[in-house]
């Protein structure tokens, strides 16, 4: 059962590493500098605009990451108990991975939004992130969670028996 969602972990983790805290979003990435600005001295980890994104991604990634712990620590409890505790842990932690995944692709979305054009290119590691995060959500992670996990919280069944 958690296996299944670790990857949207995975992804947060790649998008906040290899973008954020190794600056490849966005200068790593080919030496740019002064993104939309030909010649200027600036790197872009210098702009203000990209010192936002990059808080922004640190606080969307701090958030999606408590919620995705918190989600399988209720699991594990829950799975000693069973019953209907579990039936609703597990819903939540269903929607804590499409959570977790959605949210790596906004973080690496907006990231290579600030790296610009460069983040196109197979030479920027920024790119590779962007694909991942996006493979991720595709296979692993689906949408429909949000559908049970609303139906339990409103005090409905969860509407099928495979979750």
């Amino acid at each position: 059962m958690l296996g299944d969602h670790a990857d949207g972990v995975h992804q947060i983790e790649a998008a906040r590493f290899e973008a954020a805290r190794r600056e490849v979003a966005p200068d790593q990435c080919e030496g740019r500098r002064g993104a939309g600005r030909p010649g200027s001295p600036a790197l872009l980890r210098d702009r203000e605009l990209v010192q936002a994104t990059v808080g922004r991604a640190e606080a969307m990634y701090r958030a999606a990451r408590a919620f995705l712990v918190d989600a399988m620590t209720e699991s594990m409890a829950a799975t000693d108990i069973g019953g209907e505790r579990l039936v609703k842990a597990r819903a939540i932690f269903r929607m804590a991975g499409t959570c977790a995944a959605e949210t790596a692709v906004s973080i690496v979305d907006m990231l290579a939004a600030s790296a610009g054009a460069v983040s196109i290119f197979e030479t920027c590691e920024l790119e590779r992130a962007v694909r991942d995060a996006r493979a991720a959500r595709h296979v692993a992670i689906s949408p429909n969670n949000y559908v049970v996990g609303g139906r339990l919280a409103l005090g409905l069944d969860p509407g099928t028996d495979k979750f």
